[in-house]
């Protein structure tokens, strides 16, 4: 039968880290200076009246005033802080409204396409999401392939596998893109629980002239979609391929793969032999 791959990250903490945040959002940062002529606290008071409300900690106040002081400014650096502000204080709606208030103010900006798409995600505003990458990926100065490198990763975890998959799958153009591009995009698929889809992704992967690393990532993705299908010979063959690329990544690949076939006792055994291998002792212990 088949079984639900796990994947349990938080989109929006993935948006924060993305951000380039960690922790409290831009706490030792200051409201932007504005131009002259826009964004003052003189011309718009709701900019000095949002960042007082955050440092009181009336999170919920701020993120709205920031939204009122980026729609009533031209100043797309107001619109950005906006959403750092509502996204520290995970406030989507007012996201989405600073985020699209940034992107009409400065339309050829990549950073505010993704933060965008990214925030879509996370409302489940699939068409929408899947409309901004497509910009996105379609600008002239974006690299399809490390744009992809970057975004895949943030949304193949957590709650909104299944939203990403629908987003991302119709846009990303499969013959243009690199193996590695491929293996990403087969494993929010087989996150999705689109499991067809992934192997043809794996499928469509050239037969030689792929890095050690990167054929053991296609080889230990190939054993957990076939795992979920129930397909033990080929999931097994697989793992030890992807152990055999890269025993330093995958040396757990075949005992992982033994237990989600459910054959704990075989499993076990991987274990014990793996525990008589200095470099895998410790975690093999763990296990």
């Amino acid at each position: 039968m088949p079984r639900r791959l796990p994947f349990p990250v938080s989109l929006l903490a993935s948006l924060l880290m993305f951000s380039g945040v960690a922790g409290p959002l831009l706490a030792q940062q200051r409201v932007p200076q504005p131009e002259s002529d826009v964004g003052s606290p003189a011309s718009n008071p709701d900019l000095l009246a949002a960042e007082l409300a955050r440092e009181r900690g009336d999170c919920r106040l701020s993120a709205e005033t920031y939204v009122k002081a980026a729609q009533g400014s031209r100043d797309p650096r107001i619109a950005r802080r906006a959403t750092d502000v509502a996204l520290e204080c995970a406030n989507l709606p007012a996201a989405w409204k600073s985020a699209s208030r940034w992107r009409a103010l400065d339309p050829e900006n990549v950073d505010a396409l993704r933060a965008a798409g990214l925030i879509a995600l996370e409302l489940w505003r699939i068409d929408a999401a899947r409309t901004l990458f497509r910009e996105l990926l379609g600008k002239p100065d974006v690299e399809p392939d490390r744009a992809l490198v970057e975004l895949l990763p943030l949304v193949t975890d957590g709650d909104h596998v299944a939203a990403a998959w629908q987003a991302f799958g119709p846009v990303v153009d499969r013959r243009s893109v690199a193996p590695a591009t491929l293996v990403a995009l087969a494993r929010l698929a087989a996150g999705a629980d689109d499991l067809g889809a992934a192997r043809e992704l794996l499928a469509a992967l050239p037969a030689t002239g792929l890095e050690p690393q990167a054929a053991a990532g296609a080889a230990r993705l190939r054993a957990q979609v076939a795992a979920a299908e129930g397909e033990a010979d080929v999931a097994l063959a697989a793992a030890r391929q992807a152990a055999q690329l890269d025993p330093e990544a995958h040396s757990f690949a075949v005992a992982e793969t033994l237990g989600a076939l459910d054959r704990a006792e075989e499993a076990h055994q991987e274990l014990e032999r793996l525990q008589g291998e200095a470099a895998s002792a410790a975690e093999a212990e763990r296990r």
